[in-house]
């Protein structure tokens, strides 16, 4: 009796050859079917071979972060088009442009932006202990570089794209996310914002349905659409909820491109922060990042620029 008879003969074997046929037969269905985008226009996805440069707190190492003065030189020295900046909501329900809520890392005194009203902050230097030199020199002590509010920022700048960063967690973190949907809605900057922070204050953004946002993975969103990437299945997940990853430059190697890369292409804006020196750019590069977010932007503008020269040199 030949192989292929005992093969024939063989009913279990049978079965199991179907079942074998049958399984790769939906894999390969499934890798037809086109998967859906997690969002339909990400405005943080780059729209040329150039990457994205994100100013972080506006221009942090040339002036007071979080301030206008810096915001302003962003803008108009280096055409930056997206800002990267936190928020505190102040006692009396202003959301204040800060990255922490301690005002000893802005001004001469101690406690929390939260803690004070709006107009008691807007008294105070916000520019107090900037420095370029280490603590040599104290360029803006004998000025009053006030704190602004979000909606201040919006109105000053409403053409460029922003994520925020609702510092406050719990409670008042969520306060804060419904609010700053609000001045979203109200000025207009609907797709032009990609809000996170806590999971808490991601989730309460996406609830607000008054406002169209963008917002990184919460929970184990991240996690369990690798574990469908990894066996083949990346193209029915349907719960991506999220369209914005960032992922700090020391951090990268925890990544793999392939999934970075499967990401993006179902419209997720990919950035790398902490990204202040080449060598971190060249990373974000590597990956094919939409964008990096620095407190040099005068660097990595250069290098982008160069680099796209470069591009357009080549025969």
């Amino acid at each position: 009796m030949s192989f292929y008879e005992k093969i024939k003969n063989n009913l279990p074997f049978r079965y199991v050859i179907r079942i074998i046929a049958l399984i790769l037969f939906v894999i390969l269905l499934i890798r037809i079917i086109p998967p859906t985008d997690a969002i339909s226009i990400n405005p943080l996805k780059k729209n040329s071979s150039k990457m994205n440069a994100v100013a972080s707190s506006g221009c942090g190492k040339y002036n007071p972060p979080n301030t206008m003065l810096s915001f302003n030189t962003a803008s108009s020295s280096y055409g930056i088009m997206t800002f990267s900046i936190g928020v505190v909501m102040s006692i009396d329900g202003k959301l204040i442009v800060a990255d922490y809520d301690d005002l000893s890392v802005y001004t001469d005194m101690t406690g929390k932006i939260s803690e004070m009203t709006y107009e008691e902050l807007s008294k105070l230097n916000f520019a107090y202990n900037f420095t370029t030199d280490e603590g040599a020199t104290y360029q803006y002590r004998t000025q009053l570089v006030q704190c602004i509010d979000i909606y201040a920022l919006f109105k000053a700048y409403p053409y460029v794209s922003y994520i925020i960063n609702v510092v406050q967690q719990n409670d008042p973190g969520i306060r804060a996310a419904i609010a700053l949907c609000e001045a979203i809605r109200s000025c207009d900057m609907s797709l032009k914002v990609a809000i996170k922070g806590s999971n808490e204050v991601v989730k309460a953004a996406r609830e607000e349905t008054n406002v169209h946002i963008m917002t990184p993975p919460i929970h184990h969103e991240l996690n369990s659409y690798m574990d469908f990437e990894r066996l083949g299945l990346d193209h029915i997940y349907i719960w991506l909820n999220f369209q914005y990853l960032e992922i700090p430059a020391n951090m990268l190697d925890k990544y793999s491109p392939r999934v970075l890369s499967k990401l993006q292409a179902r419209n997720v804006a990919i950035y790398v922060s902490g990204v202040n020196d080449e060598e971190s750019y060249r990373k974000a590069v590597a990956i094919k990042a939409d964008g990096v977010i620095t407190n040099d932007p005068e660097l990595i503008v250069q290098l982008i620029e160069t680099d796209a020269s470069d591009i357009g040199g080549q025969p």
